[in-house]
């Protein structure tokens, strides 16, 4: 639905704005672990 939508666009705008801080080399956690788990 629309929030799904939403949830997205915020995703991906914060990947294009911020990208290196949420992907550090050698960080398994972080901001993108929290928000999506694995397992």
């Amino acid at each position: 639905g629309r929030a799904t939508i939403l949830e997205l666009a915020d995703d991906f705008a914060m990947e294009m704005t911020q990208g290196p801080a949420l992907h550090r080399p050698g960080d398994v956690g972080g901001v993108w672990a929290t928000r999506y788990p694995v397992g």
